[in-house]
């Protein structure tokens, strides 16, 4: 608990599309990868999750909600609810997904 930086988070971690993406008022839970090595995406159903199994605090499912509604044309745009963002493309899917065809 008396642990400065508990989650192992650095600055130069955090994508430079994240500054400019995230709005003041809002924000969301991220996911980990591995120890030190956090995914920064936005994932929808883990998120809505959170706030529906009510494991965030109210100011942290506020801020979600506010995240979701301020990124509206993002996450949403003139399709269902996206399931993450930003999607994976070119390389980066190829590597994550071992260029699976069914994870397109």
């Amino acid at each position: 608990m008396d642990a400065i930086n508990k989650f192992n988070i650095y600055p130069e971690q955090i994508p430079l599309w994240l500054m400019d993406w995230i709005p003041e008022e809002g924000g969301y839970l991220i996911g980990n990868l591995q120890p030190a090595h956090m995914d920064f995406r936005f994932f929808t159903l883990g998120n809505l999750w959170s706030i529906v199994s009510s494991l965030g605090t109210p100011r942290q499912n506020q801020a979600t909600l506010n995240l979701i509604e301020a990124k509206w044309d993002d996450l949403v745009g003139h399709m269902p609810l996206k399931i993450c963002y930003p999607a994976l493309d070119n390389e980066e899917w190829r590597i994550t997904t071992g260029s699976d065809p069914k994870n397109t």
